[in-house]
């Protein structure tokens, strides 16, 4: 019997590649991994920077290949980790090493997340219970008795530093900030502190009112982005939707009406933006892809 992960991840793939192995349906993964017949258990991780399936079984290495392929991910940006080295980067994985902004503390919620979810959908046996429950034990004990998460920065947080750099200052600066699920209370939580007039927007109109209560902003109506877009200095995006949430159609409109540039931060996967936006003149659109200079510069301080 042989573990082995398959990963998909900042370190070799960009934004684009990682969105294209990322296919939503965690339990339609789940499902049709352990339909290969030599697949006893399957685990899945999935984030904005990574896309990992892990697998128990024989053969694994192969069959591994062989879904990377059916799901149209180039051999090139994949990594697969076999035995020792597949439970050694899952150890990393929990303890924040792998991050894109290392030593950050999402990380090991995530992990926690989706062991729950791959449980639930039926992939977790005895193997990977064992495996992501001691791997999830590592990941606390590090950040306890090591110094790795202090002075580590978020993705929220390096979004608003790409804001800032941008602007040169968001003081007396109106954001808005689209999502108020994990991602986007990073984002205002980072934002509480700088001067600035922070609109948060969300589906769930209620989950914006107490995240707005929260940093001291404002929850505004999702369904007039349109109007907030036009009244805002910069747009940080970070939802969990399926659908692209700021549209070319939409933008084009906005343009119409706003003489300043537009300024664009989606940290969401997939994309709440679409990526013609970039296209359209007076628009400035950046993605997670544009934050590995601040990732590499907030490590560099902390050696």
């Amino acid at each position: 019997m042989e573990i082995a992960n398959l990963v998909v991840s900042h370190k070799k793939a960009t934004l684009e590649e990682i969105e294209k192995a990322w296919h939503g349906d965690c339990r339609a993964l789940i499902e049709r991994v352990l339909r290969y017949p030599n697949v006893s258990e399957c685990a899945i991780l999935m984030t904005c920077n990574r896309v990992e399936v892990y697998v128990v079984g024989t053969e694994t290495e192969k069959t591994l290949k062989d879904f990377a392929k059916l799901m149209r991910v180039s051999e090139r940006v994949i990594e697969i980790h076999k035995n020792d080295a597949c439970l050694e980067h899952l150890l990393r994985v929990a303890s924040g090493l792998e991050s894109m902004m290392v030593g950050e503390d999402q990380i090991l919620g995530q992990v926690k997340d989706f062991y729950n979810i791959s449980k639930q959908y039926g992939g977790i046996g005895d193997i990977l219970d064992v495996v992501f429950s001691k791997a999830i034990q590592v990941g606390k004990k590090v950040r306890k008795l090591t110094n790795i998460n202090k002075g580590s920065i978020s993705i929220g947080s390096a979004a608003v530093e790409l804001a800032e750099r941008n602007l040169g200052t968001l003081s007396g600066k109106k954001v808005l900030v689209v999502g108020a699920g994990e991602m986007g209370s990073l984002v205002a939580r980072a934002l509480a502190h700088k001067d600035c007039e922070t609109l948060i927007a969300n589906r769930t109109f209620s989950r914006a009112e107490k995240l707005a209560k929260e940093v001291g902003g404002k929850a505004v109506p999702f369904n007039k982005l349109e109007r907030y877009i036009v009244e805002s200095d910069v747009v940080i995006t970070a939802t969990a939707s399926k659908d692209y949430i700021i549209t070319r159609e939409m933008l084009e409109k906005v343009v119409g009406v706003k003489k300043e540039k537009i300024l664009l931060i989606d940290i969401a996967l997939p994309r709440d933006v679409e990526e013609s936006v970039a296209d359209i003149d007076g628009v400035e659109l950046y993605t997670i892809d544009d934050l590995r200079e601040i990732s590499e510069e907030n490590l560099r301080k902390r050696l």
